[in-house]
């Protein structure tokens, strides 16, 4: 029994110490986060689908947690295979996934990752194999929606983006950004291999990426980045300058940077792969 004591305070100890430290990181803090003048993020649920365009709904449903702590979403059915895409960097081996779970809440279904399909770096992207069961399938490819390979983002185009983003949210609840500061920022056809700026918990490699002023947070992380006119799948996210500068949690500086196309919008903003 002593034993056993000893191993829960060494557990509970350790979960305390992990928690002081998330604290002192600023972890889920909107204030290290927020792009404009509000905090764009609010929860989703099945209620709230009333009323919301075809294109939110979809997206929304199609967004899976993956209880590696981290946010995935619903491609399709291709060669007989399910697949969900997420990060490189949240899921860049087979031990890291291959046994979890891909969690569709909104859907009222789970399903076991069973295969870990690929994973490349540079465009900071994985892609999982989730086991379906016949009696899921139908309801699965109403919500499917492939990467729009052919779609080019530009400069001014509406996003809309779901997750389970930490900042305010320690229930992992599903939580999307469609305010009017999130959209492209950057140059149409302008994309960089850049580093990661995250302060917090950066990763150590360059990726592909473009501009956007989306409101995401640690946990977002592997989530869709949705044209708001058509729902077309435009990109994925994988990083932002956290925490953020007061200058950058103003709408009116966001806008004139978005204008003049300031070059500081690529060391300050967020950052997506297209």
């Amino acid at each position: 029994m002593r034993g056993n004591s000893n191993l829960l305070f060494i557990v509970l100890g350790a979960l305390a110490a992990f928690l002081s430290a998330a604290k002192s990181h600023g972890y889920g803090e909107i204030k290290d986060y927020q792009l404009g003048s509000i905090w764009g993020k609010h929860r989703v649920w099945e209620g709230d689908l009333e009323g919301k365009s075809a294109a939110f709904k979809r997206a929304a449903l199609s967004t899976a947690y993956l209880n590696v702590g981290a946010t995935g979403f619903y491609l399709g059915k291709f060669n007989g295979v399910h697949v969900v895409a997420t990060n490189h960097h949240v899921c860049g081996n087979a031990s890291e996934c291959v046994g979890s779970e891909a969690q569709f809440r909104l859907l009222k279904l789970k399903f076991k990752v069973t295969d870990f399909l690929v994973t490349i770096k540079k465009v900071d992207l994985t892609l999982l194999a989730i086991e379906v069961p016949p009696g899921a399938e139908h309801k699965m490819s109403l919500v499917a929606r492939n990467f729009a390979f052919k779609q080019k983002v530009y400069q001014g185009e509406p996003l809309m983006t779901f997750g389970f983003g930490v900042a305010n949210n320690p229930q992992n609840y599903l939580v999307v950004n469609e305010d009017s500061d999130c959209k492209v920022f950057s140059k149409n056809g302008d994309y960089r291999l850049m580093g990661d700026p995250d302060r917090y918990n950066p990763v150590g490699y360059r990726a592909w990426s473009f501009v956007h002023g989306c409101d995401i947070s640690h946990g977002d992380s592997g989530s869709a980045l949705i044209d708001k006119r058509n729902g077309a799948v435009v990109a994925i996210l994988w990083t932002g300058k956290f925490p953020k500068i007061k200058k950058v949690q103003n709408s009116s500086n966001l806008s004139e940077m978005l204008k003049n196309s300031r070059e500081e919008m690529w060391s300050e903003l967020n950052y997506a792969i297209p």
